[in-house]
């Protein structure tokens, strides 16, 4: 099992040093470059159980309730998964079987 800040960093270099050349130029983040990260670079999974496959058990969940803005009358869940250093975020949508959107992502130096 690796550590959460080697995952981390070795994401974060192949999307930093990703597309670099030989060339003196500074080169913009667009939205290919960005969707090449998410779907390339980000090798940790889409679900808190393939994330917890990689990195182990959390060392926090925490679940908020929110309410479905399309099916009215229905609870659904932000969960925030907290490691060291990362927290994913889902949205929890309350149906059978239950499915998990990764929402948000983020990295810090703890």
């Amino acid at each position: 099992m690796r550590s959460v800040s080697t995952v981390v960093r070795l994401a974060l270099a192949a999307f930093a040093f990703g597309g670099c050349t030989g060339h003196n130029r500074v080169e913009t983040f667009t939205q290919d470059r960005v969707g090449t990260f998410i779907y390339e670079g980000w090798i940790l999974g889409f679900s808190s159980a393939k994330i917890r496959e990689h990195l182990g058990a959390p060392i926090k969940v925490i679940a908020e309730p929110i309410e479905n803005r399309n099916v009215p009358g229905q609870t659904d869940e932000i969960r925030d998964v907290l490691y060291p250093g990362l927290t994913p975020q889902f949205y929890v949508v309350n149906e059978n079987p239950e499915r998990e959107l990764l929402s948000h992502i983020s990295v810090t130096n703890g």
